[in-house]
């Protein structure tokens, strides 16, 4: 397997959201990303065909710091952070086979407070995507806090059959 870069954006001052272009379509995606911030952020993922798909058509559930696993359906995202002030780190894995439901596993990691002093908090979410028509070719992150994503701000997607 072959791993290829399908997209890759990287924004040059502040935004609500970093989005893709329609990419070639893959069965396994590999999406990293890293926000930085300037106030309160959080971490929603969204996904489609063509254009994002934004209806019900999403579960999630998700573990803290290696504690619980509180869930929820139907939503709108797929839901990976409680909200922060400090950078974000997320690398997800997607199975993206068309006519299926879409797989989506994320480990989620927020820097916490600045030096050694203070660990990260991680979170680790399991999602599905179940619009199963199409394999997915594009997808944003969001913020829905009061903070917004700052430059040099990255949304990369690899992908491979």
């Amino acid at each position: 397997m072959v791993w290829s870069k399908l997209d890759s954006k990287t924004l040059d001052g502040s935004a609500e959201e970093i989005a893709t272009d329609v990419f070639e379509e893959k069965k396994f995606l590999w999406i990293i990303s890293n926000v930085n911030n300037s106030g309160r952020i959080d971490y929603q993922q969204q996904f489609g065909n063509a254009t994002v798909e934004t209806g019900q058509y999403y579960a999630r559930k998700q573990a803290v710091n290696g504690v619980g696993g509180t869930g929820s359906v139907p939503r709108y995202n797929i839901d990976n952070s409680s909200s922060a002030l400090t950078p974000h780190m997320m690398i997800s894995n997607v199975i993206n086979i068309g006519a299926e439901e879409k797989l989506v596993q994320s480990l989620f990691v927020n820097a916490g407070a600045d030096g050694a002093g203070t660990a990260p908090s991680m979170s680790l979410t399991w999602g599905k995507f179940s619009e199963a028509t199409d394999q997915i070719d594009i997808l944003r992150v969001y913020d829905t806090q009061a903070g917004s994503y700052t430059a040099d701000s990255n949304l990369t997607v690899f992908g491979t059959d």
